[in-house]
């Protein structure tokens, strides 16, 4: 008999004494699927947030960034493009994917869809500003419209303010009202009163209580002189006036102006660019944005300068309304002007329909 142990007898002995079982041999490591993703340094949230925008879009990175070329607003549309804008990476961003800008398709189509789109942009000089002037051409015509739909009101508020009689004369009835109830005191020979006073006038009470210095004055007219009470249809593009904020007019021209300056100076960069290639002959990028844009803005420079016009001239009109009715030029809001007066407007319709009404039912009014 052999002193050697057999292979099937050292097995038989392990499988029956070991305590620890000798591991089978390791299957040798599959090789590494060319598809899987790479990662990279990209924060996850950010990259998970971008991804989730692009998939929204349900549009390739190449189709992206062609349409961004050939500015294929079929493609593209106001939306989209400001969707795009709010993920364009940040300077640290195209740090880290900028090294794959070398590598073949095969291995930059590995990365995610964040990470692909971050690379795109990077081949794209100055493309925040495109996507800004892009925004501008397909808004300009709305920007119009809204800032033309506020200085319009604005102005007829201030011709409504200075034309009408029957304001003014309800004013002076408000006037000769206050210096005979405040005869005998300081302010009992006022040559005026601002604004904001009228809504003192539904304040003061009479002495029982019963009634109201607005309500008396309506009284009056009602018995004296009802079509006085009439101002207050002629107070309609006050009404109107008093929800526009022209400070907000000018901030919606000054981005409107601002965005344009960015565009004439893509512009200028693009020719600059196109000459530099020229002299040291080489190609720059073929796209669509100089002749489109320069297009655009020469169709519209005229209209944003008129606008500018417009704005100053209406400035102009309101600085000149406020000083009409010796409002504090320090502290002058024309919205706030029209919002006084449109609040007693509807105080004066309100007490007149009740004094209607109590006439009707065969009361006496005050």
């Amino acid at each position: 008999m052999s002193n050697e142990l057999r292979d099937a007898d050292k097995a038989l002995l392990e499988e029956l004494f070991s305590k620890t079982k000798r591991a089978a041999p390791k299957a040798p490591a599959p090789p590494k699927n060319p598809q899987d993703k790479l990662k990279i340094s990209l924060d996850p949230t950010r990259e998970q947030n971008v991804g989730i925008v692009l998939s929204y879009l349900k549009l390739p990175v190449s189709e992206i960034k062609e349409a961004l070329l050939t500015l294929d607003d079929g493609k593209l549309s106001y939306d989209i493009l400001g969707g795009l804008q709010s993920i364009l990476p940040n300077a640290e961003e195209v740090r880290i994917v900028e090294p794959y800008l070398t590598e073949p398709p095969e291995v930059q189509a590995r990365l995610s869809m964040a990470a692909q789109f971050f690379l795109m942009t990077a081949t794209i000089p100055r493309i925040g500003n495109r996507i800004e002037c892009w925004l501008v051409r397909n808004s300009f015509d709305l920007t119009q419209d809204q800032v033309l739909g506020e200085l319009g009101p604005l102005n007829k508020a201030a011709n409504a303010l200075k034309n009408s009689d029957k304001w003014e004369k309800m004013l002076k009835l408000i006037l000769r009202t206050g210096n005979f109830m405040n005869q005998g005191t300081r302010v009992g020979d006022c040559q005026g009163f601002r604004i904001s006073d009228l809504e003192k006038l539904g304040n003061c009470r009479t002495t029982d209580n019963k009634s109201n210095l607005l309500q008396t004055l309506v009284g009056i007219c009602l018995k004296t002189d009802r079509d006085l009470l009439d101002f207050t249809s002629e107070m309609a593009p006050v009404r109107q006036a008093c929800v526009i904020d022209i400070n907000e007019t000018r901030q919606a021209i000054t981005e409107l102006n601002k965005s344009m300056t960015t565009l004439v100076r893509e512009l200028n960069l693009r020719e600059m660019e196109k000459k530099e290639a020229v002299k040291q002959g080489t190609q720059v990028m073929a796209d669509a944005f100089s002749s489109k844009m320069g297009d655009f803005y020469n169709s519209k420079k005229d209209e944003l300068q008129e606008m500018w016009d417009q704005l100053s001239n209406t400035e102009q009109t309101l600085k000149l309304l406020g000083e009409y009715y010796g409002e504090n030029p320090a502290d002058f809001q024309a919205a706030d002007f029209f919002q006084n007066i449109t609040s007693f407007c509807k105080q004066v319709e309100t007490n007149k329909k009740q004094l209607a009404h109590e006439v009707y039912e065969g009361k006496d009014i005050p």
